[in-house]
């Protein structure tokens, strides 16, 4: 992976991020939700974005109410200066419908920009991913 700007926070970054695949691979939401920004906002493949933590917080506990999931992330660049960041990898997301049992996995690319907040916490503050082709 390459780190760019402010190595150290870039790292902080990318820390943080793991900490989000650990809730995402968990299916804990509250954790989950609580790396995003207040104001964050998430914008998936096909669908109208979703605004603020709670609706964030929805969308997540109504996508593992219907399924189970494993993601892994493969980051490549993470930039860091002063209280913004970026982060860009890939990902491959398998997911298992609870009423069908039918697991799909897709692949796809993701680009999360994070801003620190007032206490030195990294949020991530706009999400955004799409499927490979």
């Amino acid at each position: 992976m390459r780190l760019a700007g402010d190595v150290e926070q870039a790292r902080l970054v990318v820390e943080a991020d793991e900490r989000w695949i650990a809730a995402f691979n968990s299916g804990d939401v509250e954790t989950l939700v609580s790396i995003y920004a207040p104001d964050v906002v998430l914008m998936p493949p096909d669908r109208p974005n979703v605004l603020g933590r709670e609706a964030v917080a929805e969308w997540f506990r109504e996508f593992f109410r219907d399924n189970s999931a494993r993601q892994s992330l493969v980051n490549e660049e993470a930039f860091a200066a002063g209280d913004w960041a970026w982060l860009r990898g890939r990902f491959e997301l398998e997911t298992t419908a609870r009423a069908t049992g039918r697991t799909t996995t897709v692949t796809g690319k993701h680009l999360v920009i994070w801003r620190r907040d007032g206490g030195g916490a990294w949020l991530a503050t706009r999400d955004i991913w799409n499927l490979a082709a």
